[in-house]
């Protein structure tokens, strides 16, 4: 399986050591699915997180239909690139817009350093958005992600279940190296 090269190269990334092209291990994404879904831990959800996942969309996607198709109720993606221009990309790609339209919540732009202060929920840098993917599918806009009592969300959290109170865990897969490696294999 080819290697694949990092597109994009965040200035402040947290563990750049992990992403060289030569790291990583082949792993079937059923293997990984039920590994993710391992019912020894609880959980209430699976988050896909750098490198970057949608550098290697065939390898997310399969890891995303096997997810579901084992009853994984909440997914949601990290993504250096923003929502329009998965958009635009999907259009090309129909792997990107399968993915899109199989995720809950996208967590979308780069991490900017100097707009780390204005992080809010769930982002590194003020410029990144909680996209509800499901509202923004039904509405045909984006909807930004709104806590139960239907506002914004405006403080950091670093879990799922600070926004679901009766949930578990939120497990992060942590896809560093995944896409610069080909860790994922359909």
């Amino acid at each position: 399986m080819p290697r694949i090269t990092s597109r994009l190269l965040i200035t402040g990334c947290w563990r750049p050591d992990l992403h060289a092209d030569e790291s990583g291990v082949l792993v079937p994404a059923e293997r990984l699915a039920d590994a993710l879904l391992d019912p020894a831990y609880e959980r209430d959800g699976i988050s896909f997180l750098g490198g970057e996942p949608m550098q290697q969309p065939h390898g997310l996607l399969a890891l995303v239909q096997s997810l579901r198709a084992k009853g994984c109720s909440h997914l949601v993606c990290y993504t250096g690139y923003t929502y329009e221009a998965l958009v635009r990309r999907a259009r090309r790609e129909p792997t990107i817009a399968q993915i899109l339209d199989a995720l809950d919540i996208l967590v979308d732009g780069p991490y900017i350093a100097a707009l780390a202060a204005a992080a809010g929920m769930w982002t590194g840098s003020g410029n990144q958005r909680v996209i509800d993917l499901v509202a923004t599918r039904r509405t045909g806009g984006i909807v930004l992600y709104q806590t139960a009592e239907g506002e914004p969300p405006t403080k950091r959290c670093t879990s799922w279940a600070t926004l679901a109170p009766a949930a578990t865990m939120h497990l992060g897969v942590l896809l560093n190296a995944v896409s610069q490696a080909g860790w994922l294999t359909k």
